[in-house]
């Protein structure tokens, strides 16, 4: 398969990001870890360490070997891996592993002009800028998500909480300006501005746990100069009858199914909304000592609930996968089932991320 110079650069810039990101996450894809396996399917087969070993080392070579010879049959091994991986553990469900895969699908055919493949890619881009700006429209993004962001550059803005609605006005602003011509540069300018703060915010030297959306982040500003810059006239002349714009356009119009709990969280480009709920995991003092290092060094404290046993599920999520957990009340319930057929004593808070106990959602194990 030829595949342009113009493609290559895109391609290399996927796969580094996407490999900088699976490498800083390496617990996240074994099983050798102290979090939980959280697979798709009720009895999926499970797998030893040594096997999960040599399964990482074969996806790793297959992305690097897909960044040298993008062939369709190498794309198609690498992508039956990340679907088997994908199935063994929710937890692998991260934005950044949607959106790096979905970049590869154009490499699935053969013969594609690279106009084509640019289109693709634009219309992609598009569709994440303005659904992560709209999942942002809700009081949990306005309470929660940005006074923490302000909070962290030095500012606090406790009587003008509604400057937040600016942000996801932004990144719609910036979804339909990169849609014409006109206002490409403008719409691309405040994208590198978006890309270069959020560096900023979840750098690990900033006391940020999620630095792992970085490669990515800065791979959005390679991108979006590459299909809004470099290649201007990108969206002059959409092909409708193209397949990969109509897959392209489809990958855009399913976060819609979210609405309805019918499609994943974070592959609906629900980025930093604020929404979803957090679970608070409270176990007994002789059960708390016989967990894992990375379980108790995830304490939290709850309002009107001073138990020190309380570990927040997604910093146990971070302390030992280097990922948050994806706000999918499944997963949340498949934890609380691990604990109990674990026989360990434990309460469980599963609440709003801006609201009070006294709204949650509490249950321990002789409520299953």
């Amino acid at each position: 398969m030829k595949i342009d110079s113009k493609i290559r650069y895109f391609l290399a810039i996927n796969n580094s990001a996407f490999l900088v990101a699976i490498l800083l996450s390496f617990h996240l894809w074994v099983t050798n870890r102290e979090f939980p396996l959280v697979p798709l399917l009720n009895g999926f087969p499970a797998i030893n360490t040594s096997v999960s070993y040599f399964i990482f080392g074969i996806f790793v070579c297959l992305l690097i070997w897909q960044t040298l010879q993008p062939k369709p049959i190498i794309t198609a091994l690498f992508l039956s891996i990340l679907g088997f991986l994908l199935v063994q553990d929710q937890m692998r469900w991260q934005p950044w592993v949607y959106i790096h895969s979905i970049f590869l699908i154009p490499f699935l055919f053969k013969n594609k002009k690279s106009s084509t493949f640019i289109q693709f890619y634009a219309l992609i881009l598009i569709g994440i800028y303005f659904w992560s700006g709209f999942h942002k429209f809700n009081i949990y993004f306005v309470d929660n998500i940005f006074p923490s962001f302000t909070r962290n550059f030095g500012f606090d803005f406790p009587g003008y909480r509604y400057f937040a609605y600016a942000i996801p006005i932004i990144e719609i602003v910036i979804a339909v300006g990169l849609l014409l011509k006109k206002t490409r540069k403008l719409a691309f300018t405040l994208a590198l501005i978006t890309h270069l703060i959020i560096v900023c915010w979840v750098n690990p030297w900033n006391g940020n746990s999620n630095f792992i959306i970085i490669p990515w982040n800065i791979a959005m500003i390679l991108w979006g100069y590459f299909c809004f810059i470099k290649h201007e006239d990108t969206l002059q002349q959409i092909h409708l009858k193209s397949k990969l714009n109509l897959i392209a356009i489809a990958i855009v119009i399913l976060p819609i199914l979210n609405t309805f709990g019918l499609w994943p969280y974070y592959f609906s480009f629900n980025l930093y909304s604020g929404k979803g709920n957090t679970l608070y995991i409270t176990v007994s003092e002789e059960d708390y000592f016989q967990q894992s290092e990375s379980f108790k060094n995830s304490c939290a404290s709850l309002i009107n609930f001073s138990n020190k046993n309380t570990i927040n599920l997604d910093k146990w999520s971070f302390q030992d996968l280097n990922v948050p957990v994806p706000a999918e009340t499944r997963i949340h319930q498949y934890i609380i089932t691990y604990f109990c057929k674990n026989n360990v004593d434990a309460t469980f808070v599963s609440l709003d991320r801006n609201l009070v106990l006294s709204t949650a959602i509490s249950s321990n194990c002789q409520s299953f």
